[in-house]
């Protein structure tokens, strides 16, 4: 079963990868175990989401990269949050693909709805004012 959950993030990885989506490049999997880019300088990590300040452009920028997961990789994260989202000198870096489905999925829908509540509810929280995720659901799903 792990080794199944080890290719299926991989794979999304790979896809998102290709479908020109920020996101942290696999290098390779064994078993369960999914080999993955540093993402930092000099042994340390990149700051999540979370562990920063933040503003209008980052929102911006997590919501492209829902929307571009959604129309151009074909998948939804299914996990995403303030989490799992780096952010560097070059821009926001998503990881942690091993929920991820297919916009085919029965559940993608919900899904993609939870991805875009969750990170509204972060930068709410943070004191910004920004769009209603319901309005961002209906127009990522046009």
């Amino acid at each position: 079963m792990f080794t199944l959950w080890a290719r299926k993030e991989f794979d999304n990885l790979n896809q998102s990868l290709k479908s020109g989506i920020p996101c942290v490049r696999p290098i390779t999997f064994n078993e369960n175990v999914v080999v993955l880019e540093f993402v930092g300088k000099d042994g340390v990590p990149s700051p999540t989401l979370v562990e920063t300040e933040v503003d209008y452009v980052d929102y911006e920028n997590a919501i492209k990269i829902i929307s571009d997961l959604y129309h151009k990789a074909k998948i939804v994260h299914a996990h995403l949050s303030e989490y799992n989202i780096f952010k560097t000198d070059k821009g926001l870096v998503v990881f942690d693909f091993g929920s991820a489905v297919d916009i085919k999925h029965p559940n993608a829908k919900e899904f993609l709805e939870r991805d875009i509540r969750n990170i509204t509810k972060f930068f709410v929280k943070r004191g910004l004012t920004v769009e209603n995720p319901i309005d961002v659901f209906e127009r990522l799903i046009k």
